[in-house]
């Protein structure tokens, strides 16, 4: 994030409106890219090689692209790599950013990052007179001159490194691989949640579910995204993880998209995530403007989806004081959520047939060799999904909703 000294700063008046604030691409684009080499030769390019052939200072490269990818680790709308956003397959031109709201976001971004002077940064107007706002503590900025040129020649690095790892894929120097995962929570969709009146909540959101899921098959997903460059993974646990039992799982082929960048061609995205401390396998890739995501590449991974649904897949997704009784290979299985001693975090845990002791799955499967999740074959039968407190008997079951598109 922007820290609250930059965001909160009082800069220079631009007497600009906001209309008029936009920073441009320069002149120097048509020489850049009448400089770029053809695919198999810039695949091959060291970061030294790449520099010198378009007339970029290679520390200054290094610099921009390692805080661009750090950034993008800790908050994707905040990096650099949106620098990027408005590139297409013509010489660029017009304005860098489509919302002032971008621009100002990349130029703090910059200024944290220390290769463009806060100095330079100067303040939108409304038609009102006072200061346009992107938030609740942070002006609207475009620059001076000289803001100007230094953007634009942050934006000439980004764009070679971006087309020498897109030729590195193209030339098969890179293994992409066959289809790649996102998580999307629900709430990065935009769409209205609509209860009816005494509607149980799970019918409403369910609603919203198929809502979404239609847009996803049916308009472009950097639309519905909102974003021509996201995060992917290879793998599909990962993207699941990120959906957090919210949304959904989108699957994409290598058609769909372009390579910016990835953990095999940058080490600042290799190794494993913090906050999941597992390797994500992230893939940062341009979306084609046209795709649209195949209805069997959606699955939608919800958990009061599935518990609507009678879907065996919320048995995994259990949260809070929900719990799911089940057959499975002729046994009687209850799954509950339970949170750890210390209130924060905890796991599904599971009791079958008359054993009252409860397990999470991988302790159950290694002291009995029965894995009480279904899947694989083993289906479960006379699945119920309820809500239960704590030291009561009181139970609201879950209102079914047949699903108007089954889930693939």
């Amino acid at each position: 994030m922007v820290t609250s000294s930059i965001k909160r700063r009082i800069f220079r008046d631009s007497g600009l409106s906001e209309a008029d604030g936009h920073v441009q691409f320069d002149n120097r684009w048509h020489d850049f890219e009448r400089r770029i080499p053809e695919v198999n030769e810039l695949a091959q390019l060291s970061d030294l090689e790449l520099c010198t052939s378009l007339g970029l200072d290679q520390s200054l490269f290094e610099t921009v692209v390692t805080g661009a990818i750090r950034q993008w680790r800790v908050s994707p709308s905040r990096s650099l790599i949106h620098i990027l956003d408005g590139f297409g397959e013509n010489t660029p031109s017009g304005p860098i950013f489509a919302s002032v709201v971008a621009q100002s976001r990349v130029i703090f971004a910059a200024v944290k990052t220390g290769i463009l002077p806060a100095q330079t940064l100067l303040a939108l107007r409304g038609a009102n007179g006072k200061p346009v706002l992107v938030s609740q503590d942070a002006q609207a900025v475009t620059v001076d001159a000289d803001g100007a040129t230094a953007l634009n020649e942050i934006a000439r690095m980004m764009r070679a490194w971006e087309l020498r790892n897109r030729a590195r894929a193209v030339a098969r120097l890179i293994k992409v691989p066959r289809v790649l995962f996102r998580g999307i929570r629900s709430d990065a969709i935009s769409d209205t949640f609509e209860r009816e009146r005494d509607e149980p909540y799970e019918l409403a959101r369910s609603r919203q579910i198929d809502r979404q899921a239609a847009r996803l098959s049916s308009e472009p997903l950097r639309t519905v995204l909102h974003a021509p460059i996201l995060s992917f993974s290879s793998t599909p646990g990962v993207a699941n993880r990120f959906a957090n039992g919210e949304g959904f799982v989108v699957a994409i082929a290598p058609e769909a998209f372009s390579v910016v960048c990835a953990w095999v061609t940058d080490k600042a995205l290799d190794g494993k995530d913090e906050a999941l401390g597992i390797h994500e396998r992230e893939w940062i890739v341009r979306l084609s403007p046209d795709h649209i995501a195949a209805r069997e590449g959606i699955t939608i991974s919800d958990r009061t989806y599935a518990m609507a649904t009678n879907d065996p897949t919320g048995i995994t997704m259990l949260r809070h004081h929900d719990h799911a009784t089940y057959e499975l290979e002729g046994r009687t299985v209850r799954a509950r959520h339970r949170y750890n001693p210390s209130g924060v975090g905890g796991q599904i845990v599971f009791s079958v047939d008359r054993d009252h002791w409860e397990k999470g799955r991988r302790t159950y499967k290694k002291d009995t060799g029965f894995d009480p999740v279904p899947g694989g074959g083993r289906e479960a039968t006379n699945l119920i999904y309820f809500h239960q407190e704590p030291f009561s008997d009181r139970k609201r079951f879950y209102q079914t909703h047949p699903p108007t598109d089954p889930p693939p």
